[in-house]
């Protein structure tokens, strides 16, 4: 499991990218609180609340 963070322009993080053992990728902002996954079997990225965002790993999308 890999995990990668997302920083603003000054350094500070403002996100982190988890890719799990099946390849999918789950969001979390800088509290750690779940925004969002990307789901690689289906090629679809999904909210927190489950609803379809996009297709393909357009998870970033979902960082306020």
């Amino acid at each position: 499991m890999a995990l990668t963070y997302l920083r603003d322009r000054n350094g500070f993080i403002i996100g982190k990218v988890e890719v799990l053992r099946n390849g999918d990728k789950m969001l979390m902002d800088r509290n750690g609180h779940i925004l969002g996954k990307y789901l690689s079997k289906t090629n679809l990225t999904i909210d927190y609340y489950g609803h379809i965002v996009g297709r393909g790993d357009v998870l970033t999308m979902l960082l306020r």
